[in-house]
């Protein structure tokens, strides 16, 4: 069944297609949809996701080497715009 108000929980961004169209990307909130013309197409995951990541090593230009330390990457949605049916999302690195 097709509801006019829909509410995104916290850390979601949902994909709304129009016509079969990307048309925009509801945010964590109240929104409002035209029944039977919009529909939630994908449902995205803003929390962060924790990966493990093997230490490294680096050469430097000095006569020691560099271990650095492995950082936390997070997916973020990308412009609107330029999105296709599905979402698209890159990834922000947090130290």
């Amino acid at each position: 069944m097709h509801q006019v108000i829909k509410f995104v929980p916290h850390q979601e961004a949902w994909v709304v297609e129009r016509f079969g169209k990307f048309s925009r990307i509801l945010t964590p909130g109240l929104n409002v949809l035209m029944p039977f013309i919009d529909q939630v197409k994908y449902v995205h995951s803003l929390k962060e996701i924790a990966l493990n990541i093997p230490s490294q090593s680096a050469v430097t230009n000095g006569t020691g080497g560099a271990r650095p330390r492995p950082t936390m990457l997070e997916p973020r949605l990308r412009s609107s715009e330029k999105r296709p049916s599905g979402g698209r999302f890159g990834w922000a690195q947090t130290t």
